[in-house]
């Protein structure tokens, strides 16, 4: 979320600090806070400058219940942006193991990049 919108998507977690973009997050989930939660540093809101796939990965990882979290070790690698990023990166072994993904790249030297 940070690196996409160059800002935290709350200040604070904790209730009795009462930040009220997180409240409205527990509020309304995902989808609509990101259409309510304006950012300057971009203009508009988050939801304006988010692909589905992009939604869907951050839904999952900023899931309140822990149970519900997409984790990067676990059904993260199943979400169609990173298969699709997962053909140009290098993984390392353990994780490819950890995922049970012996399809993805193997980590090691990175691919030149020919322009």
């Amino acid at each position: 979320f940070s690196l996409l919108m160059r800002t935290y998507p709350w200040a604070a977690t904790a209730q009795k600090e009462g930040c009220r973009c997180f409240a409205g997050y527990r509020r309304l989930g995902f989808r609509r806070f990101a259409a309510k939660r304006m950012v300057g540093s971009i203009g508009g809101s988050v939801g304006q400058h988010l692909s589905e796939p992009m939604a869907h990965l951050l839904e999952g990882m900023l899931a309140i219940d822990p149970r519900e979290r997409l984790s990067i070790v676990g059904a993260v690698w199943q979400e169609p942006l990173l298969q699709y990023a997962a053909r140009f990166l290098a993984v390392p072994p353990a994780t490819r193991a950890a995922c049970g993904r012996s399809d993805l790249p193997a980590a090691g030297r990175p691919r030149a990049c020919r322009v």
